[in-house]
């Protein structure tokens, strides 16, 4: 029995040291098992990105102010692994850290984004997390595109024109946007909801619902609804011109 347990725990230890230095060879980030103290590091950021792509798991902060700045808090040990590149007007933030089942949890790395006003934002997440404005977006055109992703949207936004993509059918990213966009168009393929009730669109809404969740939308001027699935959608306001097209069950239903 003794002899058992030598050979399991010997095992064991070889499995386990192969996992770590097969981690150690990466060239970011790596095999952590100590997120380390919390720190906050400042990122050189010498012009404002009209692009955002995220991939990782972390929360993104946007603020909109008069000097492009990003900072980063996390753990000592995990803020090497987490890369910032900016090449051209895109930014790129990227997680490589690995094991995560090593390491202790709760600790995910805040992104602090600050870009200046500007008439378009492009942002493409393919991560968990969350995405949050600190304070109102003022752009021409806002266009957002999950991938695969999960977690939250909050955005306040003032736009022209906005774009909300999500393309997975297994993304299970939930949607809250609120102020105001001139159109706004909606492509729903995940799990997660759409709440738009607080962003008025008095111009065009396009909303394509293939989705299984319930979604919400705020109209007071030409409404399209396209419902492929099992998915209801619920408009407030007092759209103008409605157009529906589908053969999904899921319904438009108006509610106040």
């Amino acid at each position: 029995m003794k002899n058992q347990q030598y050979i399991f725990i010997l095992l064991f230890a070889s499995i386990l040291s192969i996992i770590l230095n097969a981690c150690s060879k990466e060239e970011n980030g790596g095999c952590i098992t100590s997120s380390g103290k919390i720190i906050y590091e400042e990122r050189l950021l010498p012009t404002s990105p009209d692009t955002l792509i995220i991939q990782g798991e972390m929360d993104v902060y946007i603020t909109m102010d008069r000097k492009p700045r990003l900072y980063l808090q996390s753990g000592e040990n995990l803020l090497p692994g987490t890369v910032s590149s900016l090449k051209g007007e895109t930014l790129r933030l990227e997680d490589f850290n690995t094991c995560d089942f090593l390491r202790n949890l709760g600790v995910k790395t805040k992104v602090f984004l600050t870009i200046t006003p500007q008439s378009f934002l492009f942002v493409e997440f393919e991560s968990s997390g969350l995405i949050s404005s600190t304070n109102t977006l003022s752009l021409d055109s806002l266009r957002m595109e999950c991938r695969n992703g999960g977690g939250s949207v909050n955005l306040d936004i003032k736009t022209a024109k906005a774009w909300f993509i999500q393309h997975s059918g297994t993304g299970s990213v939930d949607f809250h946007i609120r102020g105001e966009s001139g159109y706004t168009f909606v492509y729903c393929k995940g799990y997660g909801p759409f709440d738009l009730r607080n962003l008025l669109t008095p111009g065009y809404l396009h909303f394509v619902h293939l989705g299984s969740n319930n979604c919400w939308v705020n109209s007071s001027g030409i409404l399209q609804a396209e419902i492929w699935s099992i998915g209801d959608l619920y408009y407030m306001g007092s759209p103008s011109t409605i157009w529906l097209k589908g053969e999904g069950s899921g319904r438009l239903i108006p509610f106040n």
